[in-house]
């Protein structure tokens, strides 16, 4: 399955555990990243945002993410999230 095909197949919503309470998230990869970034400080872009989220889980949780961020923040931001999803740091939320 090639990455475009991962991408149109990730649910349009997920959750992560937080520290009281999960985080949720809806929309697209692309919204959904934005929605973190926005959460990390204003301006942070969706680029920064990976990165910032990947070097704090491999520190705190020892988990290691590595997406090449040369791509299109499109692509970067469905990839991380299946990355997210993948690794079980964030579950699909079930649409009513």
């Amino acid at each position: 399955m090639n990455l475009q095909a991962k991408i149109d197949t990730l649910p349009a919503s997920i959750w992560m555990p937080g520290d009281t309470e999960p985080s949720i998230y809806r929309g697209t990869p692309m919204e959904i990243v934005t929605a973190m970034a926005s959460e990390l400080g204003e301006g942070t872009s969706v680029r920064d945002a990976v990165k910032q989220i990947c070097s704090a889980l491999a520190q705190n949780r020892r988990v290691g993410i590595r997406i090449p961020l040369d791509l299109p923040d499109e692509q970067l931001a469905g990839l991380f999230v299946y990355a997210l999803l993948d690794t079980r740091l964030a579950k699909p939320m079930a649409m009513a």
